[in-house]
């Protein structure tokens, strides 16, 4: 995967409060990394603490023109990775709702497309949600199954066991075994 430019896209689960050591490791071993934060997202962490760790932040308040556009940044990008994928994001990739400039790339983005999801477990459980990523699964998107595990949730500020994205090495891992690339944590 050297000298590849990814798209992170960023959504606002809970998990997102660990992004930051996801997107250094991915900087450290690719060409560039570029993140797509969700409005949601932002709410949870700023900006401002993503830009320190990827080389651009794009966010719902950006401007559709010169190279800020979507069209634009879907032809730069090699690989585009939704990490935590909501349950919100995932039914509008999966239905063609283009009302963010995270799922606007997305459509226009036809290379590889993997996604994390991360959410509360009753949320994972709901039938809409799975024929959701069954739909994506069609589309071409690469879902990896996400873990059980203890994770803040944010509707009830406490620790609960939640689907959460996997870990920094098992997110090598996959990416590694799918896409044959060489990432490793150092």
């Amino acid at each position: 995967m050297a000298e590849e430019n990814i798209i992170v896209g960023i959504c606002g689960a809970g998990t997102i409060l660990g992004i930051p050591e996801y997107l250094a490791m991915l900087s450290s071993r690719v060409g560039h990394v570029r993140v797509i934060a969700t409005k949601n997202a932002t709410q949870v962490m700023s900006e401002t603490a993503l830009s320190m760790v990827c080389e651009h932040v794009y966010t719902d308040d950006i401007s559709f023109k010169g190279d800020q556009n979507h069209i634009s940044l879907s032809r730069w990008a090699d690989m585009m990775i939704f990490l935590p994928a909501t349950a919100n994001t995932i039914g509008k990739l999966a239905n063609g709702i283009a009302d963010t400039f995270l799922t606007t790339t997305a459509l226009a983005f036809n290379k590889k497309k993997v996604i994390f999801p991360s959410m509360n477990n009753l949320m994972w459980e709901n039938t809409l949600v799975q024929e959701n990523l069954s739909k994506l699964d069609k589309f071409g998107f690469d879902v990896y199954k996400p873990i059980m595990d203890q994770t803040f949730e944010i509707a009830s500020q406490k620790m609960r066991r939640n689907i959460t994205i996997p870990s920094l090495t098992e997110v090598l891992k996959q990416l590694n075994e799918t896409y044959g690339t060489s990432l490793s944590i150092k």
